[in-house]
């Protein structure tokens, strides 16, 4: 391969790897947050890993997708992988994955924490408020969430996502060493914040969760929901999401063909001209 190819892929790798840290974690209220990795060891609640995978939600569920009174609608969705880190590589070792829950939460919405009652504009205006997770419950039971419900989750994340006074909570990646948070995370956050009945964390390894996606719809009644695709964390800590409609399309046997032939004027050009 080419030095200047193989110097310009090892600077795009070197470009990814870095900007896998986030200048600072969005909070949800100020309408710019990104997904948060959730490690939960199962024996040990207390024992939570967090990480901003900087993947803003408006990265993953746009705006332009949303469509008014969707019903678990299959949109693209985000397609790309985090790397496991040394602190979570640590985690991990003293909190064996076979122990461990784990789920993906973003969530944005401009303004004060919403509430049920009243309803606030803040919440039910679509785009202006959605959010994001990875369930593993029946999605017929993620398809009917109402505005009340929505809100709960919006409430709940917002909490956990701002630093508490014990100087515990989500720290923005500053640098490419993230701690793991002590006791920061609710344990509503295994339920989605009372969205789905029971823990709904996933297990490690190779069997993929889907990604949920939501948004106000301007009413009170249901919002929007939306499928994203799928996401995986291995039991080594790679964090994999694969958008719907991202898989390899064959090349048809026609285009083949079609270049074999150009291909083939190609070298007759040649020939005559050698012969000339």
């Amino acid at each position: 391969m080419n030095m200047i190819v193989k110097s310009g892929i090892a600077g795009v790798l070197a470009l990814a790897a870095s900007g896998a840290y986030a200048a600072g974690l969005g909070i949800p209220a100020n309408d710019n947050s990104d997904l948060v990795l959730v490690i939960q060891n199962l024996s040990t609640p207390a024992n939570v890993y967090e990480l901003d995978t900087s993947i803003s939600i408006n990265t993953a569920l746009p705006s332009s997708v949303l469509q008014a009174n969707a019903t678990l609608l299959s949109v693209a969705g985000y397609t790309g992988s985090v790397s496991e880190s040394t602190t979570l590589a640590s985690f991990l070792a003293a909190n064996p994955a076979s122990g461990d829950g784990w789920t993906l939460e973003a969530a944005q919405y401009s303004g004060a924490t919403p509430t049920s009652s009243p309803v606030n504009s803040n919440s039910k205006a679509q785009g202006k408020a959605e959010a994001i997770f990875t369930s593993g419950s029946n999605a017929s039971n993620l398809s009917g969430i109402q505005l009340a419900t929505f809100q709960g989750f919006l409430g709940g994340i917002q909490n956990d996502l701002t630093q508490p006074a014990d100087g515990l909570g989500l720290k923005p990646l500053l640098t490419a060493s993230e701690a793991d948070t002590g006791t920061s995370y609710t344990a509503e956050a295994a339920t989605k914040y009372a969205v789905v009945g029971s823990s709904d964390l996933a297990s490690l390894g190779a069997t993929p969760v889907a990604i949920y996606g939501f948004s106000g719809n301007g009413t009170t009644g249901q919002v929007e929901s939306y499928l994203l695709g799928t996401a995986t964390l291995s039991t080594s800590g790679v964090l994999t999401l694969t958008g719907n409609g991202t898989s390899t399309v064959p090349v048809p046997a026609a285009v083949w063909l079609f270049g074999s032939g150009l291909m083939g004027m190609v070298g007759v050009s040649r020939r005559r001209k050698a012969a000339a």
